[in-house]
């Protein structure tokens, strides 16, 4: 069942608690609530920020930011006070458990703990990754990452202990239930469990998809694939069977409570929940009328309407939705807005990357993620035709903050693995004050690659063993 949020955002995060449903944005400051994941109001935060992710524990609702060292918490989910993260980074999940939250740093070994969501205290992890999300079940907290096949585990959410998972993928997503925890893969179509959280086994799933969100709730664990209308659910967490969601969109995030699976999804206004995980239905919710003055004129447009009859309204409504739908897909920019308009310097937190993108642009480190062939087919400098997960990263394990001339590294470097298991790798440097871009090179394996931190010329005998150089004139 399709249902309308206060507005159209990029609805990153959900989570229940205290009798709520509770979305965060993350290009916006501004949140929704809902009683029962049908009708929903929306909030304002107390400061604008890429709201990442949100969770409930301890009687409280947290939320992290992904551009700063900005956090919330809120006691009912309406009103919230902002407090302050360790450090300035890319917050990009939060959990409870334990007696504590937990929140995870993107593309770093930065981590945080905090017993009343309100002061924190940094801690870190095994090593650097994307760590993107975390969850706790069976005494402990398990993280996963979604560029380098890594995880990690904490009985306490201080002392981390790294683990690998079976096979290479990129987990974007774990949860907790029945015993068992499951992680979901965004490229390869593949999932893993753990009965401890330390030992892991590979699962396939039952389509290829860009497995975005996995929760447990009444009896089963529920997935939601991005930039699609797939859907699967499981009882035990290894035999997967697909379903469809109502509506083919940027789903993002999924959560369980009040007898209801409710995910809501990036650019969109719409929701879907179902109470079973298994049947998603269509339908149609109207929300509050108002003028160009903010006044509300839904009963002067009923009245005004009086003679028409339910069939009237239903397609009435449907036309409009079909409008704003079509409207909303329209990445054509029609009406011209500009970069500088939209912040969208600060959008790198948002690991997918648009149609029509360059690959040229995204100097920042982080990990992003191209999730359709068709999509992939569209941009620019990019090796391959596939969908695939794009790592940025510098040689020396510095943050170079999209600097590409820091003192902090030699050069950056862009990491491709696509659908079909290819991997690409360019380098990107200054040359005389301008922007230099390598050619994109194909390797055959997919092992992470260990870079030497000299900064090397042609001709140059200095090389470290068992290091990649990428060596320019």
């Amino acid at each position: 069942m399709n249902v309308v949020l206060p507005s159209t955002a990029n609805w990153m995060s959900i989570c229940y608690g205290n009798g709520k449903f509770v979305a965060v944005d993350s290009d916006n400051n501004v949140a929704a609530y809902s009683t029962d994941g049908i009708a929903w109001t929306q909030i304002t935060m107390p400061i604008g920020a890429a709201w990442t992710s949100v969770c409930y524990g301890n009687d409280k609702f947290v939320a992290v930011s992904g551009d700063s060292n900005v956090a919330a918490y809120s006691t009912d989910g309406i009103n919230w006070t902002q407090t302050t993260m360790p450090v300035n980074e890319k917050w990009y999940s939060v959990c409870y458990g334990n007696g504590k939250f937990v929140a995870v740093v993107n593309n770093s070994n930065i981590a945080a703990y905090s017993t009343d969501g309100i002061t924190w205290t940094q801690t870190t992890l095994p090593t650097d990754a994307s760590w993107a999300s975390v969850c706790y079940g069976m005494d402990k907290f398990v993280a996963v990452d979604s560029g380098s096949n890594v995880a990690a585990y904490s009985t306490d959410g201080i002392a981390w202990t790294q683990i690998v998972p079976p096979t290479e993928g990129s987990w974007m997503s774990v949860c907790y239930g029945n015993g068992k925890f499951v992680a979901v893969d965004v490229l390869n179509g593949i999932a893993i469990y753990s009965t401890d959280g330390i030992t892991w086994t590979q699962i396939t799933m039952p389509i290829k998809a860009v497995w975005a969100s996995v929760c447990y709730g009444n009896g089963k664990f529920v997935t939601i694939a991005h930039e699609s209308n797939i859907a699967a659910y499981s009882t035990d967490g290894i035999n997967w069977t697909q379903t469809t969601l109502p509506a083919s969109k940027e789903w993002y995030s999924v959560c369980y409570g009040d007898g209801k699976f409710v995910a809501v999804a990036l650019n969109s206004d719409i929701a879907a929940y179902s109470t079973d995980g298994i049947t998603w239905l269509n339908t149609i919710t109207t929300r509050e009328l108002q003028n160009a003055a903010g006044e509300d004129i839904s009963e002067d447009v009923k009245e005004a309407i009086g003679a028409a009859t339910e069939t009237d309204v239903t397609q009435a409504l449907t036309d409009a939705k079909a409008y704003t739908d079509a409207h909303s897909a329209n990445k054509s920019n029609p009406h011209g807005v500009t970069a500088e308009q939209i912040g969208a310097a600060q959008l790198n937190h948002v690991p997918y990357i648009n149609d029509n993108s360059d690959l040229n642009t995204y100097l920042k480190t982080g990990t992003f993620a191209c999730g359709a062939n068709d999509s992939a087919k569209t941009l620019k400098n990019v090796p391959t035709t596939q969908a695939f997960v794009l790592t940025v990263g510098t040689t020396t394990g510095g943050d170079a903050g999209g600097i590409v001339d820091s003192a902090l590294y030699a050069y950056i470097y862009q990491k491709i693995v696509d659908l079909g298991a290819n991997v690409y790798y360019r380098y990107i440097h200054k040359n005389d004050g301008n922007l230099s871009f390598g050619q994109w090179r194909r390797l055959t394996t997919t092992d992470d690659i260990s870079y030497g931190t000299a900064d090397l010329t042609a001709g140059s005998s200095a090389l470290e063993t068992g290091k990649l150089y990428f060596v320019y004139e």
